[in-house]
Parts: structure tokens; C-alpha cells; sequence
């Protein structure tokens, strides 16, 4: 009774309800987590082919689940696009908190960019034989023009300059853009922002 015609365009704000492992049995709730929307596209309704719980590795998830919580990385998305594949929404799902896909054995889990105790594998002059390697020397940028749907603006769009170390506004002019749609929250931004430019200054390989 209060509009005349039809609306042609609306926002709204949803919050997904998706089963959460929780170390022994599956409970649906809202949740924000990367792990549980990661989990969703591989043994959800939405995937024609939903794979068993044997199939991901569901320790990795719950680790990967609490590293995310501890810092404020959340996964705030929804695919619509229906010509994305499978492997595309795992590898944008896991890139919002610090990880990527990986298929050991079969097995579903993620590699997560972190510290770790252990030392998985040496690569030295010792166990390898006619190795060649290519290093690219690009251009790094002065600074990331980052931009994403910030939920403190009820999901318009904001945008921040990050500055490499020893560049500011008066020094930097090569600019790259960074658009995260799928993290909501300007910390989490300017933390993957800032990431990335210590990741190509001190791991250019």
C-alpha cells in the first residue's frame, strides 16, 4: 500500500544458515566462517554431485575455522553466478582468510598461509636434480587502491589507499586496484591489503 508500480531494484541484508561442523556432529546456524561455506559448496544442495564427509577434511576445516575467528576474517558472499565451477568458489571462499584448495589424496582441505612447527619439505641441491626456475622482475605497485561492500555502509562500496613501506601520498604513483567482494568488514580489508604487499616484498618467489 505504500509504493506504486513495481521496484525494479531493492537491497537487503541476509545472513546464511549453513551446517557447522562442530568436531562431532553437524549443527545448522548463522555463520560468517569461511570453512563452513567452503564445506557447503562441496557437500551442499547447490553441488549436483555433493560429496561425503569422507571426502573433506574436516580437522583442517575446524582449525581453519578458529585461525579465521581469531582474526576477524569472515566469508560475506553468495554465488549467484551459475557458470562459476566448483574449484573457482573454493579458491574465492578460501582466499578471504589466508588459504587456498588443496586435494591431497583425494581428500578436500585447504592450505592455510600461517606459521607452522614442522617443516613439511626441503628443497635443496640434496634431493633435486635439473631444476629450472623462472622469477618474473614486475613492476610492484606504490600502493593498492582497495575497495570493498562495507557493511558499515549497508553494503555500498569503500575504498582506502594502502601505501608500501617507505611510500606515502605525495610519493606513490603506481596504483593497482584491489576489489574484495566478499569481505565486508574494513579491517579485514586493510589486512589483505597489507598482506599482499609484504607477501611481494619479502616472498617474491
Amino acid at each position: 500500500d505504500q509504493l506504486n508500480g513495481v521496484i525494479d531494484q531493492f537491497n537487503c541484508s541476509v545472513q546464511a544458515v549453513l551446517p557447522v561442523w562442530t568436531g562431532s556432529a553437524w549443527v545448522e546456524q548463522e555463520t560468517r566462517s569461511p570453512a563452513w561455506a567452503f564445506a557447503e559448496v562441496l557437500r551442499g544442495r547447490s553441488n549436483a554431485r555433493p560429496l561425503a564427509d569422507s571426502r573433506l577434511d574436516l580437522d583442517a576445516l575446524l582449525a581453519w575455522d578458529a585461525s579465521a575467528a581469531a582474526l576477524g576474517l569472515t566469508f560475506d558472499g553468495a554465488f549467484i553466478d551459475p557458470g562459476v565451477s566448483a574449484w573457482d568458489r573454493l579458491t574465492d571462499i578460501a582466499a578471504t582468510a589466508n588459504a587456498v584448495p588443496a586435494t591431497p589424496n583425494g581428500i578436500y582441505t585447504v592450505v592455510v598461509d600461517e606459521v607452522r612447527p614442522t617443516v613439511a619439505q626441503h628443497f635443496t641441491a640434496r634431493n633435486l636434480t635439473d631444476v629450472r626456475g623462472e622469477k618474473s622482475l614486475v613492476a610492484r605497485p606504490h600502493a593498492l587502491r582497495v575497495r570493498w561492500p562495507d557493511e558499515q555502509a549497508r553494503g555500498q562500496w569503500s575504498e582506502r589507499i594502502i601505501y608500501r613501506q617507505g611510500y606515502n601520498a605525495t610519493t606513490a604513483t603506481r596504483f593497482e586496484v584491489l576489489d574484495l567482494p566478499y569481505t565486508t568488514n574494513a579491517r579485514a580489508a586493510v589486512m589483505r591489503a597489507r598482506r599482499l604487499l609484504w607477501q611481494a616484498e619479502l616472498r617474491p618467489e
